[in-house]
Parts: structure tokens; C-alpha cells; sequence
């Protein structure tokens, strides 16, 4: 089985971009939801810290989409 995208380009590059780097954004969500866990989990860091990680990885993952 295959599944093919498409895209009108220029019309639908955010999209494109968007489908393309969908795994990154993924691994940013797993990220964010390990490091949730663990500081649940182990404590350690504050939470503004957890936050300050939290938002680093957001603006990682909002870099590649372009926005």
C-alpha cells in the first residue's frame, strides 16, 4: 500500500513543509513529554526550568515549519 501527498506549489508550501518535517514535530512532542515525566518522576528541576525546556523545544520545532 501507498499513500501519496500533494501539494500545489507555491500555493501549499506551509503545508509541505509541514508534512515534511511531521516527524520532527513528533520527536518535539515525545521530548516535551519525556522531560514532563521524568520531572514528575525525579523532581530536580523547577518548574520554570521545566518550562524554560519546554519552550526551547517549541521554538526548535516551530523553526523547522517556518513559523
Amino acid at each position: 500500500m501507498k499513500a501519496i501527498l500533494e501539494f500545489n506549489l507555491p500555493e501549499e508550501h506551509a503545508e509541505h513543509i509541514r508534512a515534511v518535517h511531521a516527524m520532527d514535530a513528533w520527536a518535539a512532542i515525545s521530548e516535551i513529554r519525556n522531560n514532563i515525566r521524568a520531572h514528575n518522576k525525579h523532581g530536580g528541576t523547577s518548574a520554570k526550568q521545566l518550562i524554560e525546556q519546554i519552550l526551547l523545544i517549541a521554538i526548535e520545532a516551530q523553526s523547522w515549519i517556518g513559523e
